[in-house]
């Protein structure tokens, strides 16, 4: 589709008109954080900016409880919930699908659902909450207490439930991946101490064909803070998406 856009500006005070073509794109790119993430990231805002830049309508979907601060009902399933939600708004559209972290599992859920999913990303992603990842040991004294208290740039100290846990660990991608047959795009940091690069990998094997893995040497879990590897994490997915 092309879209005209028409600037005014001035040379030499002098009124001027340009006139600018842009081929925009029929997909819509549609971002899901990880666990306690939010839409304003440094990544999913750089994201964001270049999908639009190109012509891609961009949308970020947050937990709602995370966003009114109602910590004590936070789970993955009602970030599903939303996520399908908002995806019934694009019934008619084809849609990217990219999940960050655990973002990636309740990306890969949401797509098992969907027939206009045309691609899937799934970065630094699990196959499951609390499964071999840096979570897995933290579960007992999060149990004993009832509550796990963590660290947010945007939320400053938050209690988060066990029920958290006990309703995550009900969602195993490895399960639904093989039946989504969109192309497929798994990216993974060697140096992740939260989520282990093989951890990846193994969704990734599970998955059927088209599919690409890239293990990126030097970057971590939290690429945000690495300006470098969320250039080049949006270049992968910006060039997977078509644009």
């Amino acid at each position: 589709m092309r879209r005209r856009i028409d600037c005014t500006g001035s040379v030499s005070g002098r009124n001027s008109v340009s006139i600018l073509f842009c081929y925009t794109s029929p997909m819509k790119l549609v971002i899901v954080p990880g666990f306690l993430g939010y839409a304003d990231e440094p990544h999913h805002i750089d994201l964001m900016n270049r999908a639009r830049l190109a012509g891609i309508e961009a949308v970020n979907v947050e937990s709602q409880e995370l966003s009114s601060r109602n910590f004590e009902k936070y789970r993955l399933s009602s970030h599903i919930n939303t996520i399908n939600r908002a995806l019934d708004e694009f019934s008619n559209e084809e849609i990217a699908l990219v999940g960050v972290s655990l973002g990636g599992v309740a990306a890969t859920i949401a797509s098992s659902e969907r027939k206009n999913i045309v691609r899937l990303a799934c970065v630094v992603s699990p196959y499951r909450f609390a499964t071999g990842d840096d979570m897995q040991s933290r579960l007992d004294e999060w149990k004993s207490r009832g509550v796990y208290s963590f660290a947010s740039s945007r939320y400053g100290e938050v209690d988060i439930p066990y029920e958290f846990v006990k309703d995550a660990q009900l969602f195993d991608a490895r399960a639904v991946i093989s039946g989504i047959k969109c192309p497929k795009m798994f990216l993974a940091a060697s140096l992740d101490e939260r989520v282990p690069f093989d951890l990846t990998q193994g969704l990734f094997n599970r998955a059927c064909d088209p599919k690409i893995y890239r293990l990126i040497n030097g970057m971590r879990h939290d690429y945000k803070n690495q300006p470098v590897f969320t250039k080049l994490v949006n270049d992968y997915i910006l060039e997977f998406i078509g644009g």
